[in-house]
């Protein structure tokens, strides 16, 4: 195969991540447009609701294939699973500082902070966007408490509450509500919910009677959690479930789950962390203004079922619509086009780390429109998957999912 570094790039843009080993090759004759640009892009969805929960101190070894995290293993399954999720600092305060404003404000330790902060932050930004946040925190004893701990409550794992007041950048006191007023009509949920377990819930503190911190927090969120899940998914809103920090090593290495509406399931190897999240939640709610480190940190735009993709040249011909199907498929793949006239046609598969799957260069017609890619022409490769038509020199993209 002869590759050609250009589409090489455009491959790259399509995945979403950084691949150094050309795949794909390109021969452009005088009949197909030039002097264009490929564009390809897998923006994040807008969600009509987003509940983030944080669990506390645990490794993604110790989540992941882990007997004791059923639940959150189940929505791993079938949501989009990062293994490559990173916490930020130790300890723990920092963290959920950092991924509620993308920095940690100077933040080294979990003592009381008795500093009002005015810096940018997702709740201010929101606010501002006449969109809405509120924290829910379970044992917080009343509305807008400011106090350092309350029962199994730690104020050092309520990040917003280091805003609260009325000047610039704050939030009102308001936003900061006990677990207890969770709604249990979802639509009534704000846009943005950062929920806040307790030191039993969240796996900080052995509890009995359970007295494993890694089933605590799965328990606490599949018994709390789990009917907004079933909701979300056909609500347009959803659900990421995360953890602080790692069990304090220089790795740092955690669980995130995506689970809801327009997630791809499957297992995803790029590097993110809560400055992506907090990113990614911004982008989701078409923030123009970015807190801290998300202004400069990619959102994770690679799990979605919503490819845009088109072809810009100065004279090119429109895309040629195209239905694959089933999706998601576990065995042959068919691919219908909709042409006007014969027309050579050349389909790549490609996995989304940028993995060469299948190619196939053919000839169809108005009488001839479908292409099947069999079980056995494939390899044993699952997940989410690119699938790249080049029709008369258009590139048209869709993302299928293989299980």
């Amino acid at each position: 195969m002869r590759f050609n570094l250009t589409f090489f790039s455009f491959l790259a843009a399509i995945l979403g991540v950084l691949v150094t080993t050309p795949v794909f090759s390109q021969n452009l004759t005088d009949d197909q447009p030039r002097g264009g640009t490929d564009v390809l892009t897998n923006p994040v969805p807008t969600f009509a609701h987003i509940v983030v929960v944080i669990g506390e101190n645990t490794s993604v070894n110790d989540v992941y294939g882990n007997s004791n995290a059923p639940y959150i293993n189940s929505l791993a399954t079938d949501g989009a699973k990062f293994t490559n999720s990173f916490a930020l600092f130790h300890p723990s305060q920092p963290n959920y500082i950092g991924l509620y404003s993308g920095d940690s404000q100077g933040i080294t330790n979990d003592n009381l902070i008795t500093t009002v902060f005015t810096t940018k932050n997702l709740g201010r930004s929101l606010i501002d966007a006449q969109k809405t946040y509120v924290t829910y925190s379970e044992g917080l004893p009343s509305v807008g408490f400011n106090g350092k701990t309350s029962g199994k409550y730690a104020r050092k794992h309520n990040p917003a509450a280091n805003w609260m007041g009325t000047g610039v950048n704050q939030i009102p006191i308001t936003t900061n509500q006990p677990f207890t007023a969770f709604p249990t009509n979802f639509n009534d949920l704000p846009g943005v919910s950062l929920v806040v377990p307790d030191l039993c819930s969240d796996g900080h503190d052995l509890c009995a009677p359970i007295s494993n911190s890694v089933k605590q927090y799965d328990t606490w969120v599949q018994t709390n959690l789990d009917a907004y899940k079933q909701w979300c998914i056909n609500n347009n809103s959803l659900l990421i479930v995360t953890y602080d920090e790692d069990d304090n090593t220089t790795v740092n290495k955690i669980a995130t789950v995506f689970y809801g509406a327009h997630v791809v399931p499957g297992v995803y190897a790029q590097t993110v962390n809560h400055y992506s999240i907090l990113r990614t939640i911004e982008d989701a709610f078409q923030l123009t203004s970015h807190a801290g480190a998300a202004a400069t940190t990619n959102p994770i735009d690679f799990c979605w079922n919503n490819v845009v993709s088109a072809v810009t040249t100065a004279n090119s011909p429109a895309e040629t619509p195209i239905l694959a199907y089933p999706n998601p498929f576990h065995t042959d793949l068919n691919i219908q086009l909709s042409l006007d006239k014969e027309s050579e046609v050349q389909i790549d598969l490609f996995d989304l780390l940028g993995q060469h799957l299948f190619q196939r260069n053919t000839v169809l017609d108005v009488s001839n429109q479908t292409v099947r890619i069999q079980n056995n022409e494939m390899p044993a490769i699952f997940g989410p998957l690119m699938l790249v038509l080049r029709v008369n020199g258009v590139i048209t993209s869709r993302l299928v999912q293989r299980y």
